[in-house]
């Protein structure tokens, strides 16, 4: 099988551009892992400060 017909077997060539939904979905689960890690760091952080702040 030769490498285009390869590129192509899963019904889209590797030079077209992501559909708006991919984009979306990645875009929700950067939010879905950015969130509650920004929680964790601030959360974190003002336990070090009241920690060493007295």
């Amino acid at each position: 099988m030769s490498e285009q017909a390869q590129s192509q077997t899963n019904g889209q060539t590797h030079d077209e551009e992501p559909s708006s939904s991919s984009k979306f979905l990645v875009i929700l689960f950067w939010g879905y892992v950015t969130l509650p890690l920004a929680w964790g760091v601030y959360e974190t952080s003002t336990g070090v400060v009241a920690l060493f702040t007295g």
